[in-house]
């Protein structure tokens, strides 16, 4: 089948250029970059030529790209009939998990369900925690061959909403991590005044909930050294609080990601989506394990109201 970086190949040949190319495939120029450059190492040729204005294709590149179309077709095809011919067997649904993004609370909520939809399987799919490969992996979502077909996230990130489908499970207040050592460590709860003088690490860009947050910040704490970490945590972000002895925003949902950390609440009603990331045009395999998981929450909505 067709790998993302000929997909990428494909699309930067398309549009002329590795930032127009990022920009259609909603990932930065350097991951662009980085898998062009890793598909001309594999293929032992260059397959572009860099102008400052924009790429041209080589012999080899045009060679590629005329195959690497018809492949692509070949693929889908290939993979309909695939699908068709499996339509009977139970779908294995591919359960992303990482570090920040744990299935484990999803597989535990299928757990209560899934002898009411014994036609599911679940797989889970590892992944690690960086900031371009997770760009990579969501941007899949939306190609014949993605990485994994839904993963249990944090959603409030504007690069999500547009290679994704969501299910809301859930508002994930945001919480203040503080290392043991430090002296608001012994705290129960703290006030957004609390955080005045101190240096905080938080996330800086796309992200509507921690742009609500850094307002707030701003207007009551006029002492806050405010650390901007881009639009995604990493197992980094962690370990860089942990050495300089700071402040991060961080979740209920990422209490264990070092154990030098406490997670104490903060006297605000700041929150992030919390739920489901799925393609934006799912198989009916998907759209069915997910409309089992929505079905369940409203019925339990509704018990409890």
């Amino acid at each position: 089948m067709i790998t993302q970086q000929v997909h990428t190949f494909l699309k930067v040949a398309e549009c002329g250029s590795f930032s127009k190319a990022a920009h259609k495939l909603y990932i930065s120029r350097v991951s662009v970059m980085r898998q062009i450059d890793a598909l001309e190492e594999h293929v032992g040729v260059p397959l572009l030529v860099r102008h400052s204005t924009g790429i041209s294709l080589t012999p080899a590149g045009r060679s590629l790209r005329e195959d690497a179309a018809r492949l692509l077709e070949d693929s889908e095809a290939a993979i309909r009939r695939a699908r068709r011919a499996g339509a009977g067997a139970r779908p294995v649904i591919r359960v992303g998990s990482s570090m920040l993004n744990p299935c484990s609370p999803l597989v535990s909520l299928w757990e209560e369900i899934r002898e009411e939809y014994p036609q599911y399987r679940l797989k889970i799919v590892p992944f690690s925690d960086d900031h371009e490969r997770i760009e990579e992996l969501i941007a899949s979502l939306n190609t014949d061959e993605p990485f994994f077909d839904v993963l249990l996230a944090v959603y409030d990130s504007e690069f999500w909403n547009k290679n994704c489908s969501f299910l809301l499970l859930h508002q994930e207040p945001i919480v203040c991590a503080v290392p043991i050592s430090h002296p608001l460590a012994s705290r129960e709860k703290l006030s957004v005044r609390d955080l005045n003088g101190q240096t905080l690490m938080m996330i800086s860009e796309g992200s509507p909930g921690n742009a609500r947050a850094m307002e707030i910040l701003k207007r009551e704490c006029t002492d806050l050294n405010i650390i901007g970490v881009g639009g995604f945590y990493d197992v980094d972000v962690f370990h860089t609080c942990i050495d300089n002895n700071c402040l991060l925003l961080s979740l209920p949902v990422w209490e264990t990601m070092h154990p030098g950390l406490v997670q104490i609440p903060i006297d605000w009603d700041c929150a992030i989506p919390y739920g489901i990331m799925y393609p934006k045009r799912p198989s009916p395999e998907v759209q069915g394990f997910i409309d089992a998981i929505r079905q369940y929450y409203e019925e339990r909505s509704e018990e409890l109201s």
